[in-house]
């Protein structure tokens, strides 16, 4: 039970890091787009990126201890709530995919 609110509390933290870095990265995307900010500053998008796999792999990893977890199964709210939150999050990385598109037809 310790090793799993651990994880959680991890996967919680990162999920933190993953938002401010987004606020950080429109500042500086609107900042770059004035002139403000130089292109070099875009290899910082790797560190997000990082990020986001490690969240994703943590997630994945929560989730299925959550379905498996012989000793307190997943209800029926809580296999809905993992659900909605797979396909949020791929609907979310999509919209970031046609972002990353987008951003190259400005080069």
């Amino acid at each position: 039970m310790r090793k799993r609110l651990t994880i959680r509390f991890a996967n919680g933290v990162i999920s933190a890091v993953i938002v401010v870095f987004f606020l950080g990265h429109a500042a500086l995307g609107d900042a770059w787009m004035f002139g403000l900010v130089p292109a070099t500053m875009s290899s910082l998008i790797w560190a997000g990126i990082a990020l986001i796999a490690l969240h994703v792999l943590v997630s994945v990893i929560t989730s299925i201890d959550q379905i498996s977890d012989p000793e307190y199964p997943a209800s029926d709210r809580k296999k809905r709530h993992l659900a909605i939150k797979w396909a949020t999050g791929i609907a979310i990385s999509l919209v970031a995919f046609l972002h990353i598109d987008n951003g190259r037809s400005f080069d």
